[in-house]
């Protein structure tokens, strides 16, 4: 991710909110790796709409694959829910499996 993970605990803590909240995951895919971003993107998607309180996610695309950052805004029915997927396997393995330390799809 090119912000601080969210997953940190010591990164802001989220809001104990009844509520619905969103957050905003942003990455760059590598020069040459752009077409493995959409398979990459389905799967965070699906594992995303299967998890407890999904209300949706919404996908911002760079005019230029090869320049710009992608974000996905994530909305959650309560800041419980959005700590869960944050933290969970599907997410991180996710997140893990195609991202590289400098936050870029692999």
């Amino acid at each position: 991710m090119s912000q601080a993970d969210p997953t940190d605990p010591g990164v802001g803590s989220l809001p104990d909110a009844a509520g619905p909240v969103t957050t905003t995951v942003t990455r760059r895919a590598k020069p040459g790796r752009e077409p493995f971003y959409e398979p990459f993107l389905d799967g965070i998607i699906a594992a995303a709409t299967r998890f407890p309180g999904h209300l949706g996610v919404e996908v911002f695309r760079p005019q230029n694959a090869s320049t710009g950052d992608n974000r996905m805004v994530y909305r959650v029915d309560s800041g419980a829910h959005l700590r869960a997927w944050l933290d969970s396997y599907e997410h991180a393995g996710n997140r893990e499996h195609h991202t590289g330390a400098d936050g870029q799809v692999s």
